[in-house]
């Protein structure tokens, strides 16, 4: 693909492929973390965690909660790391006077907890128990996940590397999020599910660099197809973005962007992006592509 031109196609399809994408994401994550395992295109432990912290903040950046339901998220992260230090699953479950220490600690009145706890459950991080004496149960598949990294919160280890893990930490959390949302259909305040613009729009950028014929993607984040990106989004679109708030939406994009070291370096053509980062929207190209071509051949079977 020359340096001065944009996937039109990767452009039009851009709504499925960054849904595919993040899901390319979590699977890749969730294999390599909780399943010990290599995944398609990410194959080692230390990949996926520096993928992860790519995605580090963005529970804060976006209202999927609001700051009360972050201090319980915080809460029940501190408890994945301490069950998984101490090998007691036990403490997983949630009992009514940790709810009610919640309620105390968080300054939420007993008869809203319950509206705090829902999207929790929603979004499958807490559980109904299975054992009478408790009320929730962290989940399985959120713990399998978080734990690991989160013991890091008890455990003494160097500063340096402590730092390190919460990012990933922070990330994990936030991708299961995102992907869960998805799946479920539940986005801030019970809306459609949606990857928020700062996150949304650096994939789009990285995915307009698709090269045709191929599922390649340029490993350089070139201007004049950040310019070209913009340019359909708040002109050629049937109903384009006003100007203004693109502008915003560009400048959190790019912070993002610059924040969690998706851009690795600055280059005369414009910005080297993170090689895990680019693997996987690869491998949202290619599933996405997979998805057509069976929906097209049970078409025409």
């Amino acid at each position: 693909m020359a340096a001065n031109t944009v996937n039109r196609w990767a452009l039009r399809h851009y709504r499925a492929l960054t849904v595919s994408t993040v899901i390319a994401v979590f699977d890749e994550i969730e294999r390599s973390v909780a399943g010990g395992q290599s995944g398609r295109v990410i194959k080692s432990l230390d990949e996926a965690y520096a993928l992860a912290s790519r995605f580090k903040n963005v529970l804060y950046r976006y209202p999927f909660f609001k700051k009360k339901h972050l201090r319980i998220l915080r809460a029940i992260i501190d408890r994945c790391g301490e069950a998984d230090y101490k090998g007691d699953p036990s403490l997983l479950y949630i009992s009514k006077d940790t709810i009610e220490e919640w309620c105390i600690s968080f300054y939420i009145l007993p008869e809203k907890i319950a509206w705090y706890l829902e999207p929790l459950v929603k979004l499958h991080i807490l559980e109904r128990s299975d054992r009478p004496k408790y009320e929730y149960k962290i989940s399985d598949r959120f713990f399998h996940l978080i734990g690991r990294v989160a013991r890091y919160l008890v455990e003494p280890v160097d500063t340096r590397r402590f730092a390190s893990m919460m990012a990933v930490a922070s990330g994990l959390s936030s991708i299961y999020v995102v992907r869960t949302a998805i799946r479920v259909r539940l986005g801030p305040g019970g809306v459609k599910p949606l990857i928020p613009w700062f996150l949304k729009l650096p994939m789009i950028y990285t995915l307009a660099g698709l090269k045709p014929g191929s599922n390649e993607i340029d490993h350089i984040m070139r201007l004049t197809r950040v310019n070209l990106v913009d340019y359909y989004f708040t002109h050629e679109r049937e109903r384009p973005a006003p100007i203004e708030l693109w502008r915003s939406i560009r400048a959190e994009a790019f912070e993002f962007m610059a924040d969690n070291q998706i851009i690795e370096a600055a280059v005369p053509e414009g910005y080297r992006l993170c090689r895990p980062w680019i693997k996987v929207h690869e491998e949202g190209v290619r599933r996405y592509v997979r998805r057509l071509r069976e929906k097209y051949q049970r078409r025409y079977r």
